[in-house]
């Protein structure tokens, strides 16, 4: 599927999320929770890899010499984790937002 406007976006505020549904869906709300599920999809699967990175570099540091990978994973697991699980935030927050502006859910 091609990249959408509302992914390019999805970081962004609420409301910017709404207007990039405005334009790539409309007022079907089928579509609208079509790019939903698709924008989360992605966002929860990167949130998780974050997860995975961060109990990596817990482990890594259990050594003294695992410390110089693990201390740089750990950070950056927890930043992925941090990063993505806001944007499956706003994504949900947006999309809410969208479907109570054209009165389908509210």
């Amino acid at each position: 599927m091609k990249e959408s406007a509302a992914s390019a976006v999805a970081l962004g505020s609420p409301e910017a999320i709404r207007a990039a549904l405005t334009l790539e869906a409309g007022s079907d709300p089928a579509r609208v929770e079509a790019l939903r599920v698709q924008m989360v999809g992605g966002a929860a699967m990167l949130k998780r890899i974050g997860y995975w990175v961060l109990g990596l570099g817990i482990l890594a540091s259990l050594t003294v010499i695992g410390a110089i990978i693990g201390l740089p994973m750990i950070v950056t697991g927890a930043g992925m984790a941090w990063y993505f699980g806001k944007r499956v935030k706003n994504i949900n927050a947006g999309c809410d937002l969208y479907l109570t502006s054209i009165k389908v859910r509210g």
